[in-house]
């Protein structure tokens, strides 16, 4: 192959390596939006003590932490992406609370962490595994490595 043909070749697999890492950014974008759901599923399904009696005397619809809503509001998300150097980048993923306060805290972890008389939410280890699951299955889907949609 001459110098040309070299030069071609690198200008091809740019091209490629451009759209796959575009691909890689809009794969994490999906997770956490879908991670995100996830997430305010998990809170709209947790029944507190406090929710059902809410329900129960008319003040509410939802057992779940849904009085307000600013719990399942407040879940923010964020992708980033690091350049590790020519050939290398990191794609970073987050969904949590922007400002979390100590009251979401309660929520989330409920006895296992407070004294509170309920379970908690742990909206946000729910909504890890299914992320973690989620990424495996798309990045496998673009590798060609199994998994799919």
């Amino acid at each position: 192959m001459t110098g040309r043909g070299l030069e071609a070749l690198a200008l091809r697999l740019e091209g490629k390596r451009e759209q796959v890492e575009a691909r890689i950014v809009e794969i994490m974008e999906e997770v956490v939006a879908e991670t995100a759901q996830e997430r305010r599923n998990a809170l709209e399904e947790a029944v507190t003590p406090t929710g059902v009696a809410r329900v129960a005397s008319g003040r509410g619809e939802f057992e779940g932490r849904h009085k307000t809503g600013t719990m399942v509001d407040s879940i923010d998300t964020d992708v980033s992406v690091e350049d590790d150097g020519p050939n290398e980048f990191t794609v970073v993923g987050r969904v949590g609370y922007s400002d979390p306060k100590q009251y979401f805290a309660i929520q989330e972890e409920g006895r296992d962490s407070y004294d509170v008389p309920f379970d908690g939410a742990h909206a946000g280890a729910t909504a890890f595994v299914a992320a973690q699951q989620n990424l495996r299955r798309k990045l496998q889907k673009l590798t060609g490595r199994g998994g799919g949609e």
